[in-house]
């Protein structure tokens, strides 16, 4: 496993910290679209928006494009695969407890019904 250092993982995780900003980046996986597009989803004024899309760029989850006089903007799905990464690590530790969880309830489960 590779060091945050090495991944920006911490700046994506402040990043994807923010529901208003998981909410941006599910829009933008589904379509590229301008501040103004964003804005239309939320009760939030442009600059907040702005605002969260800049943090979004800085982490590297963000692109812009521009297109005549406005800016679209798209997700980068590939750098959450740092997250995704960080998070399989853990798998293992899941899989061995709900493995023993499980034995436990089939043991449990066994010793109930013959009594």
């Amino acid at each position: 496993m590779s060091s945050t250092a090495d991944t920006g993982i911490d700046r994506i995780f402040r990043a994807i910290a923010d529901p208003t900003r998981r909410r941006i980046l599910q829009l933008l996986a589904m379509n590229a679209l301008t501040v103004g597009s964003i804005c239309e989803q939320f009760d939030l004024s442009q600059p907040a928006i702005s605002q969260h899309i800049r943090v979004l760029r800085d982490a590297g989850l963000v692109e812009a494009h521009a297109e005549w006089r406005h800016r679209t903007y798209h997700v980068k799905p590939e750098r959450l695969k740092a997250v995704f990464d960080w998070v399989r690590y853990f798998e293992e530790f899941w899989d061995d407890a709900l493995d023993r969880l499980d034995e436990l309830i089939e043991k449990n489960g066994k010793g109930s019904a013959d009594a």
